[in-house]
């Protein structure tokens, strides 16, 4: 006998303008290194694969707010975690998350221990391999975007299947400048 269930996806911005090409076969990604509930959106950098999984870039658009020290970021669209680094520039300062607290307003203070370069709205943050005033790192190399937002899961997952673009047209500021110089096949079209 089967159960009927069912469930709701969240709405989420349209972020690719032209599909190209995608991965052919789709692909496996890692979600324990992203958080349960949050939103991974559409054109999301992910990595080549390693052991068959692929890995989300983690990136996240600085909102009016900010300081060096705290920044403040949609609360939906991050998957940062307390411990992990974060960088602005390749070579500059890159420190450890020391709290993530929400706002209650849609927004996320993500707070690092020592400032980093800038807090300007619009720039972005990233996932550091290192940590230090010239340590700056990207943790992952982007290879491709992610075709379709999802919901991180709660529950354990042997595998999870999306799809992917190889080349594709995103709308400009929906992926960093580090990741997107990354991928020369997605084009950042303005409007």
């Amino acid at each position: 006998m089967q159960q009927i269930t069912s469930n709701s996806d969240k709405l989420t911005k349209k972020n690719i303008i032209n599909r190209v090409s995608d991965v052919p076969g789709g692909v496996s990604l890692t979600i324990a290194d992203l958080v349960a509930g949050q939103i991974v959106e559409e054109a999301t950098p992910l990595t080549a694969p390693s052991s068959g999984k692929r890995t989300v870039c983690k990136q996240a658009k600085l909102l009016t707010g900010s300081t060096t020290t705290v920044f403040v970021v949609d609360s939906e669209l991050h998957n940062f975690k307390v411990g992990e680094y974060l960088m602005q520039v390749v070579g500059g300062a890159a420190y450890a998350i020391t709290d993530i607290t929400d706002n209650g307003d849609g927004t996320s203070s993500i707070t690092v221990g020592t400032a980093l370069e800038a807090a300007t709205a619009g720039i972005f943050i990233y996932q550091s391999s290192a940590t230090g005033a010239a340590a700056g790192a990207l943790s992952n190399t982007a290879e491709v975007i992610l075709k379709d937002a999802f919901e991180v899961p709660s529950a354990a997952q042997v595998i999870f299947i999306k799809d992917a673009q190889v080349r594709a047209d995103v709308y400009a500021d929906v992926i960093g400048p580090l990741y997107l110089a990354q991928m020369a096949g997605i084009l950042e079209i303005n409007y």
